[in-house]
């Protein structure tokens, strides 16, 4: 007799190929649904508000709210997995949760979006209880770090028990190309003030003219500004503003670079890092977020305290002139990242869980620090 799938639906913004930080997470994992350690499970993909804007998207979230209660009805999901960051995705996300638990679907709150904590504390009351209410209902919430494990817990301290830490993971990266003469710089993230893109290019304006090295921004946003001020600073013979590239042409810059900055204001667990550590990258970032839960600095990367542009532009200097220092801050980021980041090991982690609450058992050995809380 053949055994039941558990069916798994897991609710994303954007849906494949997605821009942001989740559809590209969620992308990572769509391939494991097909192989042969997932062949318990039957996983399906849906987007709540799609590529579109406007009444397009209103009209796409409208379709997935009538496609959820059709299934819920005849053919009901053994467990939801539903991303979750601020603003409109509360909203959204609200009514997914309230239908779930309307039906009996058991359902897991995956926490993004690196302004979180910023929207719920400024939100108004009912807002405030469409957060509770998601997070207290849910079976299991996850979190990228031990930041947010931290605030979440501080907010609702009667779900501790049921949040895990879940840092983002990605593929393992190729051989780095072996550099020449010039020293190339990649960020990787949407133009903009948060990402801190403009005070990079000011921290490169700052570098020594007779510094040999290259930059690439790749990223939607404010790219315009982006390369305007590269001109302004005399920089547009070293300074390329890509615009938005696929995860082919990101994967190719990643293999062609040595070093990875990303001077973020804010951020959850930026994915940008993570991809700069499975290629074995030198990364040049802030402590914001859950970032420190996995950039010592000295050790696997080197950290700036955002907005410091001077201290950025000597670290960035301290990093392009030394081979050494390089090679040395990649090894130690990439066999971290073998070691608790590959996207591997967060697709055991995730099957583990959709099997867990499917079943309504526990049993995930639970613990403070993220390099040892689950499987």
């Amino acid at each position: 007799m053949i055994e039941r799938q558990t069916r798994v639906l897991v609710v994303t913004p954007l849906g494949e190929g997605g821009r942001g930080g989740i559809d590209r997470m969620m992308d990572e994992i769509r391939p494991y649904g097909q192989s042969s350690d997932f062949r318990d499970l039957s996983i399906s993909f849906w987007a709540t508000r799609g590529s579109g804007r406007g009444l397009r998207a209103v009209g796409t979230y409208l379709f997935f709210l009538l496609r959820l209660l059709a299934i819920c009805v005849f053919r009901r999901p053994d467990v939801v997995h539903i991303n979750l960051s601020s603003g409109g995705s509360v909203i959204r996300k609200v009514a997914i949760c309230a239908i779930c638990r309307t039906f009996g679907v058991r359902y897991i709150v995956h926490l993004h979006g690196s302004r979180f904590r910023q929207y719920w504390n400024s939100s108004g009351p009912i807002v405030g209880r469409f957060i509770a209410f998601i997070f207290t209902k849910a079976d299991r919430v996850f979190v990228l770090g031990s930041v947010w494990q931290a605030f979440v817990v501080g907010k609702l301290p009667q779900i501790a028990e049921r949040l895990y830490i879940l840092p983002n993971a990605c593929r393992r990266g190729g051989a780095s190309e072996t550099p020449d003469a010039i020293v190339r710089l990649i960020f990787l993230g949407q133009v903009g003030e948060r990402k801190g893109t403009f005070d990079l290019i000011e921290a490169l304006a700052l570098l020594p003219p007779d510094l040999r090295w290259q930059a690439i921004l790749a990223g939607d946003g404010e790219t315009k500004r982006a390369s305007a001020l590269a001109r302004q600073r005399g920089l547009q013979d070293k300074v390329q503003v890509l615009g938005w590239v696929g995860p082919d042409r990101i994967r190719a810059l990643l293999g062609s670079s040595q070093i990875l900055a990303l001077p973020s204001y804010d951020e959850n667990l930026p994915m940008s890092v993570i991809e700069a550590m499975a290629w074995g990258l030198a990364v040049v970032t802030t402590p914001v977020g859950a970032v420190e839960d996995i950039i010592v600095d000295g050790e696997r990367g080197l950290l700036v305290a955002p907005g410091d542009i001077r201290t950025l532009a000597a670290r960035l200097e301290q990093v392009i002139s030394s081979g050494p220092m390089r090679e040395t801050l990649g090894r130690n980021a990439r066999a971290f990242y073998e070691e608790h980041l590959s996207i591997d090991r967060y697709a055991a982690r995730l099957h583990a869980h959709w099997i867990e609450v499917a079943s309504d058992r526990g049993g995930i050995a639970r613990s403070g620090h993220l390099l040892t809380q689950g499987n």
